[in-house]
């Protein structure tokens, strides 16, 4: 009985071992079946999702992980699956939260050669991907390695670009970006660190309008400073690839010559001189105020940028230059006129209708542009003729004196003379421009009469520039003719010498001083 017992006890303990055994067993088997299953597709690429991350994936995803490795650095294999995809398959962000939902999807490649599959799997999510036409490609391992160097080239360029470059679609979003891209952004303070995909930082809306570049504000980044850049935009059938190089330097220097521009623009609106001034192709690129002012032309005839002929054209038909004698001459002059104002030999006085005068002046450019300076010289005209007249009617009254006179500076320089004083003493005129010293008269007075103590004290009395008293004395020409000199001091140290030919009845007037002692001791006596 009690070996029954034991027997049956052996029987049952073997029973709840094997049960227990079996039932182990099918629970490894249900832990490992995903990953059994996943390992039984080779021809397939999959991965598997859980809990934002990746747990398990076919060879072939493993491979496909493994060779996004090589791109843009990421905090995992989920994020920087993510990123591919979202590259590679428009629309894959909305599918991605669709699923987590529980709605499938299958999406289409931007190239429309590869499809991908999101399925909800109770908590996990199945991303499969695989050619849209459903057959493979067979390359041999010389095209495979070239196929993979050339990929790696131009990843190394993307990443290495100085400038930004990135991919949106038709939506605005950002489907692929280079290091460059999301360095700005990283900068800039904008989106998430490490999501994808990144927000789109530049409006270009304006930018696929134009051809060429076109600039774009860059709001302020964390700084608070705005960034300017220069954007090409290319469009492409999946959306579109722009271009952006920094410009802060290129806005930076046009602010300050547009500052400098202006800062010469309201100098130059303050002076009294009309300003024109001629680019290099010929047309009026700036005036002043004063230009319209002085010509009298319309500011819309200026703002019209008219060129260097036209512009005398329009001073011509107001009578505001010289009208010429003949067009043809007067078309070769203004011809000239601009040839002569390039070369920095052009200035003239145009003497008006109206009595008035300008006094135009060309000045060349290094640029190839010319200026016209036009200055209103009238009332300088008008006092120098009026000057010139008083100087020529003070001339023509000391020619009609018959006493010699000559005016010598506070520096010993004669600078003035009359008629009388020439044929009197003709070896005292200039020669071409050299000025007559005072010492030179006096030794040419000297040379021409008889030897007389006079000349030393005239020397004296001219060369003294102090504080000076009239005086005069008798000299004796070399004919026999006598004449008394006179000394007279004037402002500003000038001094006048006279000479006074002495008549017959004049010398009989004058004693000399030995006989007027002979007379005095005959009276006395």
């Amino acid at each position: 009985m009690n070996d029954m017992i034991w027997l049956a006890g052996l029987c049952a303990a073997a029973l709840f071992a094997a049960a227990l055994t079996a039932a182990l067993g099918t629970h490894r088997r249900r832990l490992a079946g995903d990953r059994s299953g996943m390992a039984a597709e080779p021809a397939t690429t999959a991965i598997l999702i859980e809990d934002d991350a990746v747990i398990d994936a076919t060879e072939r995803g493993r491979a496909w992980l493994a060779g996004l490795e090589t791109e843009e650095p990421a905090a995992n294999d989920l994020q920087q699956a993510e990123r591919a995809l979202a590259r590679d398959f428009p629309g894959f962000s909305a599918a991605l939260i669709r699923a987590k939902a529980g709605v499938a999807g299958d999406l289409i490649s931007t190239d429309g050669t590869g499809s991908l599959r999101i399925e909800p799997q109770g908590t996990r999510l199945r991303l499969t991907l695989c050619d849209a036409e459903r057959r493979s490609v067979t390359l041999d391992g010389c095209s495979h390695a070239s196929l993979l160097a050339e990929l790696q080239t131009l990843r190394d360029t993307a990443a290495t670009m100085p400038f930004i470059v990135w991919k949106q679609d038709a939506g605005g979003q950002i489907v692929w970006a280079n290091r460059a891209y999301l360095d700005v952004v990283a900068a800039s303070g904008r989106g998430t660190p490490g999501t994808w995909p990144p927000p789109a930082l530049f409006d270009i809306a304006a930018a696929r309008e134009k051809d060429g570049l076109h600039r774009v504000r860059l709001p302020g980044d964390a700084a608070g400073q705005d960034g300017w850049y220069e954007c090409h935009v290319t469009e492409q059938k999946d959306g579109l690839l722009v271009s952006a190089m920094q410009a802060d330097a290129i806005v930076s220097a046009e602010t300050t010559l547009r500052d400098f521009v202006q800062t010469l623009s309201r100098t130059f609106a303050d002076l009294s001189i009309g300003l024109a001034v001629f680019n290099r192709k010929g047309r009026l690129a700036m005036f002043n105020p004063a230009l319209g002012d002085l010509t009298t032309l319309p500011i819309a005839t200026l703002l019209g940028q008219p060129t260097l002929a036209s512009f005398l054209d329009a001073l011509r038909a107001r009578s505001m230059m010289p009208e010429p004698r003949d067009y043809a001459a007067w078309r070769r002059q203004i011809a000239d006129l601009e040839r002569d104002a390039k070369n920095g030999t052009y200035s003239e006085l145009w003497h008006l209708p109206s009595s008035r005068t300008f006094r135009v002046t060309g000045r060349p450019q290094p640029d190839g542009a010319v200026a016209l300076l036009i200055e209103d010289v009238s009332a300088g005209i008008g006092l120098t003729r009026d000057f010139r007249a008083r100087i020529d009617m003070g001339q023509s009254v000391l020619d009609r004196l018959d006493d010699a006179i000559a005016v010598f500076d506070a520096t010993g320089l004669q600078c003035m003379t009359n008629a009388a004083y020439d044929a009197l003493w003709p070896d005292t005129n200039p020669q071409g421009d050299q000025p007559v010293r005072a010492a030179d008269a006096v030794a040419a007075w000297t040379g021409a009469t008889a030897p007389s103590p006079l000349w030393q004290d005239a020397a004296r009395f001219l060369g003294y520039g102090a504080e000076r008293a009239d005086w005069s004395g008798t000299a004796r020409l070399l004919d026999g003719r006598g004449m008394k000199c006179h000394f007279l001091p004037l402002a500003g140290g000038a001094t006048m010498v006279r000479f006074e030919l002495l008549t017959a009845r004049k010398r009989r007037t004058i004693v000399p001083p030995q006989r007027q002692t002979a007379i005095a001791e005959r009276l006395k006596a």
